[in-house]
């Protein structure tokens, strides 16, 4: 995965049960419609990780910064190179 540190806008569902989905977000100020959640993981003192796959089959690395409640893109790989 390609680091990253973008800040982004996420339209996201968030449920009573403490899940997370992001539907949509924007990368350098262009929309991207979300087509699957992967999993995701809490690191503290930084956030939610959040895997998800939008466009030409890339999967992105979303952050839900906690401390500050602002999103960030914090990876980018294409899915041909992830099964590589």
């Amino acid at each position: 995965m390609m680091p990253l540190d973008l800040p982004t806008t996420v339209e996201a569902r968030f449920e009573s049960s403490g899940a997370i989905t992001p539907l949509r977000f924007t990368l350098m100020g262009r929309p991207r419609q979300v087509k699957s959640v992967g999993r995701s993981w809490d690191v503290e003192g930084e956030g939610r990780h959040i895997l998800v796959m939008a466009g030409h089959d890339h999967v992105y690395e979303l952050l839900l910064r906690t401390p500050t409640l602002d999103w960030r893109i914090i990876g980018m790989s294409r899915i041909e190179d992830a099964i590589a």
